[in-house]
Protein backbone atom coordinates (compact mmCIF):
# COMPACT_ATOMS: atom_id res chain seq x y z
CA UNK A 1 0.00 0.00 0.00
CA UNK A 2 1.17 3.35 -1.27
CA UNK A 3 1.54 6.23 1.27
CA UNK A 4 -1.59 8.21 -0.89
CA UNK A 5 -3.47 5.00 -0.53
CA UNK A 6 -5.73 4.66 2.93
CA UNK A 7 -8.28 1.82 3.81
CA UNK A 8 -11.73 2.43 3.75
CA UNK A 9 -14.69 0.68 4.99
CA UNK A 10 -18.05 0.15 2.27
CA UNK A 11 -20.80 1.96 3.33
CA UNK A 12 -23.31 -0.76 1.88
CA UNK A 13 -21.57 -3.66 2.79
CA UNK A 14 -18.69 -2.89 5.44
CA UNK A 15 -16.02 -4.63 4.19
CA UNK A 16 -12.70 -3.14 4.33
CA UNK A 17 -10.76 -1.48 0.62
CA UNK A 18 -7.62 0.16 -0.44
CA UNK A 19 -8.91 3.48 -2.16
CA UNK A 20 -7.75 4.71 -4.34
CA UNK A 21 -6.68 1.42 -6.07
CA UNK A 22 -4.34 0.81 -8.96
CA UNK A 23 -7.10 0.81 -11.89
CA UNK A 24 -9.82 0.40 -9.20
CA UNK A 25 -13.67 1.08 -9.73
CA UNK A 26 -14.07 1.77 -6.29
CA UNK A 27 -14.94 5.17 -4.74
CA UNK A 28 -14.22 6.65 -1.78
CA UNK A 29 -17.58 5.50 0.10
CA UNK A 30 -18.00 1.81 -2.06
CA UNK A 31 -16.19 -0.85 -2.84
CA UNK A 32 -15.54 -1.97 -6.16
CA UNK A 33 -18.05 -5.21 -5.89
CA UNK A 34 -21.16 -2.27 -4.44
CA UNK A 35 -20.23 0.75 -6.73
CA UNK A 36 -21.57 -1.31 -9.39
CA UNK A 37 -24.77 -2.10 -8.04
CA UNK A 38 -27.90 -0.07 -8.45
CA UNK A 39 -28.17 3.34 -6.00
CA UNK A 40 -31.89 1.40 -4.84
CA UNK A 41 -30.03 -1.28 -3.66
CA UNK A 42 -26.77 0.54 -2.52
CA UNK A 43 -29.32 2.74 -0.15
CA UNK A 44 -31.04 -0.70 0.88
CA UNK A 45 -27.64 -2.62 1.97
CA UNK A 46 -26.67 0.86 3.64
CA UNK A 47 -29.96 0.95 5.58
CA UNK A 48 -29.79 -2.67 6.89
CA UNK A 49 -26.13 -2.42 7.51
CA UNK A 50 -26.19 1.03 9.78
CA UNK A 51 -29.62 -1.00 11.47
CA UNK A 52 -27.08 -4.09 12.06
CA UNK A 53 -24.23 -2.06 13.64
CA UNK A 54 -27.04 -0.93 15.91
CA UNK A 55 -28.00 -4.03 16.80
CA UNK A 56 -24.38 -5.39 17.29
CA UNK A 57 -23.94 -2.47 19.61
CA UNK A 58 -26.93 -2.76 21.73
CA UNK A 59 -26.16 -6.47 22.17
CA UNK A 60 -22.51 -6.06 22.95
CA UNK A 61 -24.07 -3.27 25.50
CA UNK A 62 -26.51 -5.73 27.02
CA UNK A 63 -24.12 -8.51 27.75
CA UNK A 64 -21.19 -6.29 29.00
CA UNK A 65 -24.14 -5.38 32.13
CA UNK A 66 -24.86 -8.51 32.32
CA UNK A 67 -20.73 -9.47 33.41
Amino acid sequence: MSEDTQRRTCRACGQSYDYPGHQSMATRTYCEVCVELPEAARRNFERIRRRLDRLEKALAELKSQRS
